[in-house]
Formats: structure tokens, C-alpha cells, sequence
């Protein structure tokens, strides 16, 4: 975990913040994932640096934060580390301990890209690479869980994380195969579907009553007149209750997510039992392709003949968890 912390200050404070690109690249183009070969590095140009990575690297460079003197100490005493004295050792502790599934291929590009550069911005280099996959690895977990835990309420699966459409082992990262193992030999599907339609009805109830009390209280603010709903005590209370009830209701749809859904709407007035059978059905679908997509990402920053878009990666990785507060 300090480990890991001390990768993400070296990202956090060193880089710059980012402007916009102005030349949007290729688009990520789909990768096939049918073995655990094709996510592993390929041999073909490692003597390149990647595109992508040189366009990445210089789009950081146009970053800049406001950094506090206290926090620049700080991130200049974790650069002196002596776990990391230089970025070779933060690349070889990197690419040989925390990512051994890649093999050195992350750690070849994180050279070739940086010759020639001052040991400052290589080790910028190597810590934006780095934090680039911790954030793709953190967001697979999460949506392999969230797959997971959909697969236990359904009950429905004979083989819990065994769709024949998807496979969890398909991942770069040795952390994501070491959770998928363990969820497919220790877990098993419960049907929790009789809890989840108690718990979304009453939701449902409460949202209803909050939009019903909203509406009546609109109706009153209306009828007092723009003058005395600014300036009464009478008229800033009703602006507060309606605020509070529009707070509820956020926080049902936030506790209950699948009542949002369009799967869900389809069926709620007919069948609730269905409405959140066949919207957890699509959400699990969708998680699947983010897993997928995640894969895809991840070869932005292994393969040097692979060809991505800038902003399109910043965006899709800017989606993924924030590990920084839990390391704190």
C-alpha cells in the first residue's frame, strides 16, 4: 500500500495538468481477447517508442498544478527514496513486482520513449505510466465485484463467473486473474432477489411520496408570489424542504441504481420481479464490455505498435476509481 502511495504522490505532484489535445488520434480500435496471449506484450517493434506514450508524455508536460511548498517537499523527499534513488528502480520494482504479468514490456517502452530526457522527466515518465495502469488495474477490480456480486443476486448462474460470453482470466493484470480465481472457487449465487424487490418497492413508495410533497410545495412557493418567496422566512422554508426531498430522492436512486434504468422502466408498472431481473441482466452486460474495454486501454500503454487517441484515453482512465483515498 505505501508502495503504491508513494506512485501515485510521484504522478500527483510532478506532473502538470492537462489541456486538451487539439489533434484527436485513431480510435481505439477493438482487440480481439480470446487467450491470455493476446493480452501479453508483443515482441513486434519494441525498439519504437509508442506514439501514443510520446503524445501522452508531452501533453503531461503541459500540465501545471499549484503546488503547496510543504507538498513539493514532500514529493521531492518520496522521489529521493532510496527505493527509488533512480526511475530504473522505479521501473524495475514496478514491471518486475507489482506488474510481472506484462513481462518487461511496459518497463522497454518507459525507456525508449525517454532517451535522452533528464532523469527528472523520466522519472515523471515512468510514474504517469504506472499510475495510468494502476487506475485501469483498480477499475477492473471494481467491475469484475460489481459482476460478481450481480451473479449473486440473480442465483441463476450454474457456474458462478462462468459465462460462456465472458471470461474474468482474460486480464493483464496478475491482481484481477488472482481475484477472479478466488471468486470462482470460494463464491456461490444466492437469489437475493426477494430482498432486492422488498427493499426497491419501498424505495419506490419513498420516492413517490417525496414527488408528491415537492410538487405541493412548488405549488404553494407559486401561488405566495416572487417577492415573498424571496424574502419570507415562510418562503425560504418550503425551498428548503423541497431541496431536502429532492436530496431523498437522490439518495433512493443512488441505493437502489437499477431503478434508473432503462430495462427497469420497461417493466416496473407490470412486474417489478422482472423489471430487476432484466435490468441487472444488462447492467452485468455492460460491466462485461467495461472489463473488455479496460483490456483494450490497458494495450494503449504495453503495446508499441498500438495506436490510440489521447483524450480518449485520458477520458476512459479518468472513469476508473481513484485508488489516492484509499492509500491515504
Amino acid at each position: 500500500m505505501l508502495l503504491r502511495a508513494i506512485l501515485v504522490f510521484l504522478f500527483v505532484f510532478v506532473s502538470r495538468a492537462v489541456l486538451a489535445d487539439e489533434i484527436l488520434h485513431e480510435s481505439l480500435r477493438a482487440l480481439n481477447i480470446l487467450n491470455h496471449s493476446s493480452l501479453r506484450p508483443a515482441c513486434k517493434d519494441q525498439s519504437l517508442c509508442n506514439v501514443f506514450l510520446r503524445e501522452l508524455h508531452q501533453s503531461d508536460q503541459k500540465k501545471h498544478l499549484g503546488i503547496l511548498p510543504a507538498q513539493y517537499n514532500t514529493c521531492e523527499s518520496l522521489i529521493r527514496d532510496k527505493e527509488f534513488a533512480t526511475s530504473e528502480d522505479l521501473n524495475q520494482f514496478y514491471s518486475q513486482e507489482v506488474y510481472p504479468q506484462l513481462g518487461s514490456a511496459v518497463q522497454s517502452q518507459i525507456r525508449r520513449c525517454s532517451e535522452g530526457a533528464t532523469e527528472g522527466t523520466r522519472k515523471r515518465q515512468s510514474a504517469l505510466q504506472y499510475y495510468n495502469l494502476g487506475r485501469l488495474e483498480a477499475g477492473q477490480t471494481a467491475t469484475l465485484n460489481e459482476i460478481a456480486e450481480i451473479e449473486n443476486i440473480l442465483g441463476t448462474e450454474k457456474n458462478y463467473l462462468r459465462d460462456p460470453k465472458f471470461d474474468c482470466l482474460q486480464s493483464p493484470f496478475a491482481s484481477v486473474i488472482s481475484r477472479c480465481e478466488q471468486l470462482k472457487d470460494s463464491c456461490q449465487t444466492q437469489n437475493r432477489l426477494d430482498e432486492l424487490q422488498e427493499t426497491t418497492k419501498k424505495a419506490l413508495d419513498n420516492i413517490a411520496q417525496s414527488e408528491a410533497s415537492i410538487k405541493a410545495k412548488t405549488q404553494e412557493l407559486l401561488a405566495m408570489g416572487l417577492r415573498k418567496r424571496r424574502t419570507s422566512a415562510e418562503g425560504a422554508k418550503l425551498e428548503q424542504d423541497v431541496k431536502i426531498l429532492k436530496n431523498l430522492i437522490l439518495l433512493e436512486q443512488q441505493s437502489h441504481p437499477w431503478i434508473t434504468g432503462r430495462e427497469f422502466a420497461k417493466l416496473q408498472k407490470t412486474d417489478l420481479r422482472m423489471a430487476i431481473t432484466q435490468q441487472l441482466k444488462e447492467t452485468k452486460s455492460e460491466l462485461q464490455k467495461k472489463f473488455t474495454k479496460i483490456n483494450e486501454n490497458s494495450q494503449c500503454l504495453i503495446r508499441a505498435d498500438k495506436s490510440c487517441g489521447t483524450s480518449d484515453f485520458r477520458e476512459f482512465v479518468n472513469e476508473m476509481p481513484d485508488f489516492i483515498d484509499d492509500l491515504v
